[in-house]
C-alpha cells in the first residue's frame, strides 16, 4: 500500500510542481495564513497594475476584473496559469501558491493585445534565500488552459 506521502508526490507532479521547490513549511502552515490579496483591472490599454510585487511561499489571490470594451484574459506565463476569457465586465480569480522566488510575465492570450502594450510583470521576492529563477506553482484550483488566439 502506498504511503500518502507519494501519493501527494504524484500529485505535486501531476500540477507540474517540483518537489524539490516544495515550501520548507508544511500545507496546513500555508493554508492558516492569511492571502496575500491584489485586485487587477483590464482594459483595452492594458493591465493596472501592470507590476505586482508580491511574496513567495504566500497563498496569493488575484481577482481580475474586465473594465474594458472587449474580451480578454490575463495569463501569468511562467507559471502556466491563467483566466479564462473575461468577457466586459465580468471577473475571475487565480489563486496559488508560488514556491520560489521569480518573475512572470503578465500577458493577454487575445492575438495582438500582448504585441500592443498588454504585458505586465508579476515579482515574487523571497526574502528568505531562496534563488530566483523559475516560479513553481501550486494553484488550489483546476488550471484552465491558456485560450486559443483569436
Amino acid at each position: 500500500m502506498r504511503s500518502w506521502k507519494s501519493g501527494l508526490a504524484a500529485l505535486a507532479l501531476m500540477f507540474g510542481v517540483r518537489v524539490a521547490d516544495a515550501a520548507p513549511r508544511s500545507e496546513p502552515d500555508v493554508a492558516r495564513e492569511e492571502v496575500v490579496e491584489v485586485a487587477v483591472e483590464l482594459d483595452e490599454f492594458g493591465a493596472r497594475p501592470a507590476r505586482i510585487d508580491l511574496p513567495a511561499h504566500r497563498r496569493v489571490r488575484i481577482t481580475v476584473t474586465n473594465v474594458g470594451r472587449l474580451t480578454h484574459t490575463l495569463q501569468l506565463e511562467d507559471l502556466g496559469i491563467g483566466t479564462d476569457f473575461i468577457q466586459p465586465g465580468g471577473m475571475q480569480v487565480l489563486e496559488f501558491v508560488p514556491h520560489r522566488a521569480g518573475a512572470s510575465r503578465m500577458t493577454c492570450a487575445i492575438e495582438g493585445h500582448a504585441r500592443v502594450g498588454r504585458a505586465g510583470r508579476v515579482v515574487f521576492s523571497a526574502g528568505d534565500g531562496v534563488p530566483s529563477g523559475e516560479v513553481a506553482v501550486d494553484a488550489d484550483t483546476e488550471r484552465p488552459p491558456a485560450p486559443a488566439a483569436r
